[in-house]
């Protein structure tokens, strides 16, 4: 993964972990949901990121950051990483209501998590190509940590959203 550990840094790696999986791992990984977020592609990408990731204090910690990063990589398998890509644009592009980014945007824990999954299944349904997941995963990992990293990250997804509607 290089000497950087930044988010974007990770997100990348994980976007290529992905893409260098088995056809038979990368099926496990489309077939994953909300509900189910693990799979033998998911446990393959994660004992390639784990090591990369800041310690955790104890085993709910790790479960909650695995089901995270499940959710990320499983939508990567369906929508990949581009972070030229701004959530918030694609998503005005696409119609997708301001309720939904809304709840997107408010919700924590497990309905972030079926949030996402729901998103991603409006923009695969919609074509969308590409995202950049570093926006996702910097609300997603947010999630329980500081409210001023979640709120920025909220907010950019926010202004690009809105600037973009027509």
């Amino acid at each position: 993964m290089g000497t950087s550990n930044s988010q974007a840094d990770r997100i990348e790696s994980v976007n290529r972990f992905v893409k260098d999986l088995s056809e038979d791992l990368k099926r496990g990984l489309l077939r994953a949901s909300a509900r189910n977020p693990t799979s033998p592609g998911f446990w393959t990408v994660w004992e390639r990121v784990r090591q990369y990731l800041p310690a955790m204090p104890d085993e709910e910690s790790v479960i909650s950051q695995e089901d995270l990063w499940a959710t990320i990589v499983n939508g990567m398998s369906h929508i990949p990483h581009n972070s030229k890509v701004q959530v918030g644009q694609v998503l005005a592009n696409e119609k997708y209501s301001n309720i939904r980014l809304n709840i997107l945007l408010r919700v924590r824990g497990d309905g972030l998590v079926e949030s996402i999954y729901r998103m991603v299944g409006v923009l695969k349904n919609a074509g969308v190509q590409s995202i950049n997941w570093t926006q996702l995963a910097d609300l997603m990992l947010s999630d329980g940590s500081s409210e001023d990293w979640r709120k920025n990250a909220c907010r950019r997804i926010e202004r690009d959203y809105y600037g973009s509607v027509k």
